[in-house]
């Protein structure tokens, strides 16, 4: 059984292709959001960086249709869906943090505005910082995590019936850890197979103990791909 820590919404649409692969899976959320900035508007002239899929899933959801503005984008599916929904001035699509700064140390870029939540890539941002460019962060959401694990779930992996874990994001993996600890499933964790979203979360985990895997690249399409070859 595969354990999907996803938001409940791209949770459920997950599920669905792993069942047709003759999956069977538990969900538990680790994490939603809640929109701290309702008012948000681009400004012209401005670039934008944007991290987060669900920064990408707002704006497209509440129509922020200013179409020209000036976006750099961590994410290849980020990426498309912007061009899909109709963003025209899409300077930069990085398949990850790592890819991103070397184009921003080719760039002319001066300032950048930051969209993103209250969970950030410190790492990435100082990065960035010491390339000389100006960062503002422009916090439009707020990550809540859940406080503990289901009894569902941790009865699922006591019995060894979840065996692999599908993680997203390093601020996931370190927040699983954490209440996998809580519910005192230390021991029975080790048994698991966390599938990564990227190499770095891969490292996080396998240091923390764990054996992971992570995708050839950071895309859902290619961790399904990385499960079916490994399951």
């Amino acid at each position: 059984m595969i354990l999907i820590t996803r938001p409940i919404d791209k949770a459920s649409k997950l599920e669905s292709k792993l069942s047709k692969c003759g999956y069977k899976c538990h969900i538990e959320s680790l994490s939603k959001i809640k929109i701290k900035d309702r008012n948000f508007s681009f400004k012209s002239n401005y670039v934008y960086l944007i991290s987060s899929p669900r920064t990408v899933n707002y704006f497209i959801k509440n129509k922020l249709q200013n179409l020209d503005v000036k976006l750099i984008v961590i994410g290849l599916s980020s990426k498309n869906k912007l061009k899909q929904a109709g963003f025209k001035n899409l300077i930069y699509g990085a398949q990850d943090g790592s890819d991103m700064i070397k184009f921003l140390k080719k760039s002319n870029i001066k300032q950048i505005y930051h969209v993103t939540g209250t969970i950030r890539n410190r790492s990435l941002l100082n990065e960035i910082s010491k390339i000389g460019i100006t960062l503002k962060n422009v916090i439009l959401y707020e990550t809540i995590f859940r406080k503990t694990l289901s009894k569902k779930c941790v009865s699922l992996i006591k019995s060894k019936k979840i065996r692999q874990v599908l993680i997203y994001s390093s601020a996931n993996a370190e927040h699983f850890i954490y209440i996998m600890n809580k519910a005192n499933i230390q021991k029975e964790s080790k048994s698991l197979t966390f599938f990564c979203l990227s190499k770095k979360i891969a490292t996080f985990m396998i240091k923390k103990g764990f054996l992971a895997k992570h995708s050839a690249l950071p895309t859902e399409n290619e961790l399904i791909k990385l499960l079916t070859n490994n399951c």
